[in-house]
C-alpha cells in the first residue's frame, strides 16, 4: 500500500510498515468515488481492532465486511468511509514499470534527440516507494551533441531517432505495464493503461497529479530517475494518490463476497460438530485460499510508544489483504471459534473463546429463548402441530 508513518525512502531498500488511508466516498455509476476535500485520515486498522476490547467482542474488519449488505449501496458508501476503500487497484498488483525519456516523443522536438531511456519500478509494498531502477540506453550523449557542428548534429539526431524508433518497435509495452497476480496466482503482464483505467476516472485530475509528482521529482536532488514525462497516473507512493483513486462497485462486492465465502468455509472448520467438520476436499482449498490472500501479508516488529514496547505488526498491499490477515489470525493463531448468530433474525458473524456458543450477544439470546418458547406455547395448544389441548 501507500506508505504512511515513519517509513523512508532508502532506495532498494524496503520500508515496510502498517497503515491504509481511509476518507468519506460516495457511489455514483457503479463507481466508489472520493468526496473531493475530505480530510484524509491514515490510520492502521490492525490496532483498531486488536488494540481495543473490540478483540474480545470480535467486531473486526473483516466481520465488518462480512455482515454488510451488498445491496445497500448507502451501506458500501458508510463501510468505504469508516474503513477506506478495499484496496483492490493494490491488491494484485506486484510491480509497475515505468518508462523515462528525456524527450519522450521525438516528433514534437525535431531539432533535439532523445537522449537516454531508463527503466524504473515501483512495487506497492508499505514503504513510500519501492525504487526498482532498470537499465539505462544512452542513446546520445548531450555534450558530444553541444561540441558538434550543424551537420554531426543532424547525423546525430537522425541516430538518436532511429534508434528511439527500434526500441519502441522492439519493446512490448512502450508506456509502461504492470505485473498483476490473477485468480490462480500467476503473476501476467499487461498494459499500464489497460490496468489502470479500471481505477482512475478522472483522467485530467490523474494526469494532473501525475504533473505535479514530476515537477516535485525534478526539484528534490535525492532522486536519481525521471519519472516518464507523459504518465497519465500518479505514483503509487503519491500522497494526492487517493484524490482520484476510484473503486469499481461490482469488484467490491465480487472480493467481499469472496471474504464471505472463506468464513463460511472457517465456520464449519472451527464448529464442535464432527460432521460439519470440512472434507479434506474442503480443506485443502481452505489452505490454498489462505496461502494466495496472505501471500504478500507480512508480520514484522511494531514499536508502540505508549507502553515502551515491541509488539507484532503487520505489513499488507491492501485493506482487503488486512482483512484476510484478521481472519488467519483469529482463526488459525488465536484458535477462536467463528460462528454466525444462530438468532433467525439476525445470522451476524461473531467469534467467540467458547465452542458451546451460538448467540452474538445476550440480546439475541434471550430473543431466540423467547421466541422458542412461544413457538411451543402454541403448538401446545394447536393439535395440528401435534400438542394437546
Amino acid at each position: 500500500m501507500w506508505g504512511v508513518g515513519n517509513g523512508k525512502d532508502a532506495g532498494n531498500r524496503r520500508a515496510l510498515q502498517a497503515g491504509w488511508v481511509r476518507r468519506r466516498y460516495f457511489i455514483r455509476d457503479g463507481y466508489i468515488r472520493p468526496i473531493q476535500g475530505s480530510e484524509v485520515v491514515v490510520y492502521d486498522p490492525f490496532e483498531e481492532y486488536y488494540g481495543t476490547d473490540a478483540a474480545r467482542s470480535g467486531r473486526s474488519l473483516y466481520q465488518h465486511l462480512v455482515d454488510l449488505d451488498l445491496s445497500d449501496e448507502r451501506a458500501i458508501e458508510e463501510f468505504a468511509s469508516r474503513w477506506g476503500l478495499l484496496g483492490l487497484f493494490q491488491h494484485r498488483l506486484v510491480q509497475v514499470s515505468h518508462v523515462g525519456c528525456d524527450r519522450y516523443d521525438y516528433a514534437d522536438h525535431p531539432d533535439q534527440p532523445p537522449t537516454s531511456l531508463s527503466h524504473w519500478n515501483e512495487r506497492p509494498g508499505n514503504g513510500p516507494l519501492d525504487r526498482r531502477e532498470g537499465p539505462t540506453i544512452h542513446l546520445i550523449y548531450p555534450d558530444d551533441y553541444l561540441r558538434a557542428d550543424e551537420d554531426e548534429r543532424r547525423s546525430v539526431r537522425e541516430r538518436g531517432h532511429q534508434l528511439f524508433r527500434k526500441w519502441l518497435a522492439e519493446t512490448r509495452y512502450p508506456y509502461g505495464s504492470v505485473i498483476v497476480e490473477n485468480a490462480f496466482g500467476v503473476l501476467e503482464e499487461v498494459e499500464q493503461d489497460a490496468y489502470y483505467s479500471q481505477f482512475f476516472l478522472d483522467l485530467e485530475l490523474a494526469r494532473a497529479i501525475a504533473e505535479e509528482d514530476t515537477r516535485t521529482d525534478l526539484h528534490d536532488p535525492s532522486r536519481k530517475f525521471l519519472p516518464p514525462r507523459r504518465s497519465r497516473y500518479p505514483r503509487i507512493s503519491s500522497p494526492r494518490l487517493w484524490d482520484c483513486l476510484c473503486e469499481p462497485l461490482d469488484l467490491f462486492r465480487e472480493a467481499a463476497y469472496e471474504l464471505r465465502d472463506l468464513y463460511t468455509l472457517t465456520v464449519r472448520a472451527s464448529s464442535p460438530d464432527a460432521h460439519a467438520a470440512p472434507s479434506s476436499q474442503a480443506a485443502d482449498y481452505l489452505r490454498q485460499d489462505f496461502a494466495q490472500r496472505l501471500s504478500r501479508v507480512h508480520p514484522l516488529p511494531g514499536w508502540q510508544e505508549q507502553s515502551r514496547s515491541w509488539t507484532m505488526a503487520w505489513s499488507f498491499p491492501s485493506l482487503l489483504s488486512a482483512a484476510y490477515a484478521m481472519l488467519f489470525v483469529d482463526f488459525v493463531v488465536a484458535g477462536r471459534k467463528l460462528r454466525f448468530c444462530a438468532n433467525e433474525t439476525c445470522g451476524k458473524s461473531f467469534v467467540s473463546d467458547r465452542s458451546d456458543r451460538k448467540y452474538c450477544s445476550e440480546r439475541c439470546q434471550n430473543a431466540a429463548k423467547q421466541r422458542e418458547f412461544r413457538r411451543a406455547k402454541k403448538a401446545a395448544v394447536d393439535p395440528q402441530k401435534g400438542g394437546s389441548m
